[in-house]
Parts: structure tokens; C-alpha cells; sequence
């Protein structure tokens, strides 16, 4: 196991969501949500989160990576699909339509606001298999507090380095047949004088970032400058382009010299499984990153 940017940053949003919502605790409401089983006070689910990370730099770069987060989750005042948003914070919503800026506490504000929560208890008794020597076995974890909102234990494994992106992974449970689920290939970034991006890329911040996306249909581009707690989304149009708005950019890079912005780009799967008899959401996620410069 290593220390992984990816999960630095997810931390760091951890705790300033935390501090962004600490000047009160909430009490749950009920919410109508649109999955998982209903109870007198809400909803429950179980969700298995698998992130894969990899380099758009990869000649150049270190090992990509797996991780993994599982629970179930009571839920009240969000619906279903944000819940991912509360345990994860790089899986808040993508973009709808335009490029959209996220913040760190986007979904523990949505929860205070509406008086709801999320009670978590760890999934577990299952593995992910990525290959016949590398394998995800989750542990429990208690989640970092998050003013009384986000609460409760949810089962982890990784992030681990892996030889090479695999093409398939198997989730495989104590009870019921193995599931596999096949990947994506790795994406590629076009810059606008078509070469492909690459580490320490220079984008200017005073004019409109055009990006060609060779990859998955449903892909999308993030800009997330280290350090803050501010980014941004942009969608893939059908043909794979990608246009991030000068105003979007000066945002992101202020008034202050160049500023270190990693480039991700993220496709989402969501699908229903069954593991281990239970019906389970499985959110699949791939990142391929390239760390760049922002030039105001």
C-alpha cells in the first residue's frame, strides 16, 4: 500500500467539510428517495464504491492503484444516488449539461439543510479480484464525523498498486455466484494543438481550455487545484470535446502565479448487483490524471 493524492485530497475534503458543518448537529427527516428499501424513517441501501486509478503520464508516472468502499447506509433527506457524495467526496454528481464548480461540502450542506443524515455500517464478507494475485479485501473503518450528519463504520481496502489496469474485475462473496464486470479502456487527453496532455502541461487561465477526450461515452474532465476546496467539472460533448471556460479557469487559479491543478478524467458506472444474496448498487469509477499548471 502507498500514500495515494487522490485519497490525501479525499481526507482533506473530509475534514473541511467537517469544519464547515460543525456549528451544530442535525436531526434525520424523512426523504421520498428513489432506491434502496423504505423504512419508517427513511431509506436503506448498500453501495460498493471501486475507484481505479491510472496516469495520463503513465510512461512517466507511478503504478495505477485500486480502492474500494462498502456499506450500507440509512438514509434521510438526500436521495440514494447522492449518497455516494457524503462517504466519498470525489464522487459528488457529475456535470449535467456545462461545467459545473463543486465544493467541498456540497452534500453535508444539502444535509443540514433538509435535517437529514447518513447512518453507515460496514459491507463486508466479499473480496474484489483484479487479477489472480491482486485482490481487494475490505476492513472496517470508522468514518470521520461529520457534525452528526455522516456517521457510523464502512468497510475499506487500499488504495493497492497494481502491475497494470486490468480489463475485468470479480466481485466475489462468502455466499452467491462471482460477479464480473468488465473496464473501460484508459482514456486519452487531446490539448488543443492535438498532442496529448501530459505532466506539467501549461494551460493559461485568460482563454477557453479546449480538450479532445479519446475514451468511455459518458466520460467527463476535472480541474482540482491542490490545496483547495473549490473544482471543477466539465461534460464531454458526443464527439469528445471538452471546453472549460476562461471564467471557470481565472477561478480556479486567482490572482496568484501558476498554480499546480490536477486533470482528471472520470468515468462513472452504476449498476445493480447481487453480493453475497444482498442487492447491492455497484459504483464503478476510472480516473486517469495528469498533474498540470494553471497560468493566470
Amino acid at each position: 500500500m502507498r500514500s495515494q493524492p487522490h485519497r490525501r485530497f479525499a481526507f482533506a475534503l473530509w475534514a473541511a467539510a467537517a469544519i464547515a458543518a460543525c456549528d451544530g448537529s442535525v436531526r434525520p427527516s424523512p426523504d421520498p428517495g428513489d432506491e434502496g428499501s423504505r423504512t419508517e424513517g427513511g431509506q436503506t441501501l448498500s453501495e460498493l464504491l471501486v475507484r481505479l486509478d491510472s496516469r495520463l503520464d503513465a510512461q512517466s508516472a507511478g503504478l495505477p492503484s485500486a480502492s474500494l468502499v462498502a456499506y450500507k447506509a440509512r438514509v434521510l433527506g438526500i436521495e440514494s444516488d447522492q449518497v455516494a457524495g457524503a462517504v466519498d467526496p470525489l464522487m459528488v454528481a457529475g456535470p449535467d449539461g456545462r461545467c459545473a464548480l463543486r465544493q467541498v461540502d456540497e452534500t453535508v450542506r444539502l444535509l443540514r439543510e433538509a435535517h437529514g443524515g447518513v447512518e453507515l455500517e460496514a459491507l463486508s464478507r466479499f473480496t474484489v479480484e483484479l487479477s489472480a494475485s491482486e485482490v481487494l479485501r475490505p476492513l472496517p473503518r470508522v468514518y470521520p464525523d461529520l457534525a452528526s450528519v455522516v456517521t457510523g463504520v464502512v468497510a475499506e481496502a487500499g488504495p493497492e498498486d497494481l502491475v497494470e489496469l486490468p480489463e475485468t474485475l470479480t466481485l466475489k462473496s462468502e455466499a452467491g455466484p462471482d460477479v464480473l464486470v468488465r473496464l473501460p479502456a484508459l482514456p486519452q487527453v487531446l490539448a488543443p494543438d492535438g498532442t496529448p496532455v501530459r505532466g506539467g502541461t501549461k494551460f493559461s487561465a485568460r482563454e477557453d481550455l479546449h480538450l479532445v477526450v479519446v475514451g468511455p461515452k459518458g466520460s467527463f474532465v476535472e480541474l482540482r487545484p491542490f490545496g483547495a476546496t473549490t473544482w471543477a467539472a466539465c461534460p464531454m460533448s458526443p464527439e469528445g470535446h471538452v471546453t472549460i471556460p476562461a471564467d471557470v479557469l481565472y477561478r480556479l487559479a486567482g490572482p496568484a502565479g501558476q498554480v499546480p491543478v490536477s486533470l482528471d478524467v472520470v468515468w462513472r458506472n452504476r449498476r445493480p448487483v447481487q453480493l453475497g444474496g444482498t442487492s447491492t448498487r455497484l459504483s464503478l469509477e476510472t480516473r486517469a490524471s495528469a498533474l498540470v499548471e494553471l497560468q493566470p
